[in-house]
């Protein structure tokens, strides 16, 4: 998910079931950046169901499956994205607890964490890269796509930086999400872009697709997720091949740099 100064912007839902909800009495869920893990919020209140505890041998139960949480609330001023704008280790924890006892005594709680991390991206996303000759591509879908604009954090152009595409050409660039540059600077630079990641599950079938052109190709990974190339799928006249495959097949060269 993407992160960004609006509060509004940064709810995302958290789904999960339960099983014999009549002897749940509280519910509450957890937001950890990878290394602190802390209480989830909406509009800076805590997110809790509380049903309550036995009361003379009877209790509401709590049928509650979702909550919606905000993460900039969560978590310190830089996003718990460390300097990059990355984190990939995100997690969600919910915690139940049960009715108690008759009297309502003896309380007991269980919990479960989400099965894998997922990934948050920051809307300013920064990389360093060393005086000289670099590579690089936007993970984001910049704000600014004119590559004038989008680059000033690197100072003037031509003075401190120069930007070429796979064809050679340097003026009137556009900065887009997923295609390669090569980038010459006069000294090691931090630069950032502001922008939009690219959002979605795999497993809903969500897919980043990038058309290829014969011969050489510059392009950059359009999501800030990591991927290995093994993960690639290649399509070509109506078929499609894993990498691998389509390695063998002639269609692409093995190696990506």
């Amino acid at each position: 998910m993407s992160v960004d100064d609006d509060l509004d912007n940064n709810n995302f839902d958290v789904e999960f079931s339960t099983t014999d909800a009549q002897y749940i009495s509280k519910i509450n869920v957890f937001y950890s950046d990878g290394t602190t893990e802390v209480v989830g919020t909406l509009d800076g209140a805590s997110v809790v169901s509380d049903t309550g505890v036995n009361v003379d041998g009877a209790a509401d139960g709590d049928m509650t499956t979702s909550f919606t949480i905000n993460v900039k609330s969560n978590v310190d001023d830089d996003n718990g994205l460390g300097n990059s704008g990355f984190n990939y280790n995100a997690g969600v924890r919910v915690e139940v607890w049960d009715v108690g006892n008759y009297d309502g005594s003896d309380v007991e709680s269980d919990w479960d964490i989400s099965d894998s991390p997922f990934t948050m991206v920051s809307d300013r996303v920064e990389h360093t890269f060393l005086d000289g000759w670099n590579m690089f591509g936007s993970p984001v879908v910049p704000d600014e796509n004119i590559m004038d604009d989008a680059m000033e954090s690197l100072g003037p152009f031509g003075a401190e930086w120069l930007v070429f595409d796979a064809d050679g050409a340097y003026e009137d660039l556009y900065l887009t999400n997923g295609e390669g540059y090569y980038l010459a600077l006069n000294g090691d630079t931090t630069m950032y872009i502001d922008g939009e990641a690219l959002t979605g599950d795999p497993e809903d079938g969500a897919q980043a697709i990038y058309g290829l052109d014969e011969g050489w190709n510059l392009i950059a990974n359009p999501l800030v997720n990591l991927l290995d190339k093994e993960e690639l799928n290649i399509s070509f006249d109506g078929d499609t091949l894993s990498w691998t495959d389509a390695v063998q097949a002639g269609w692409v060269a093995q190696t990506i740099n």
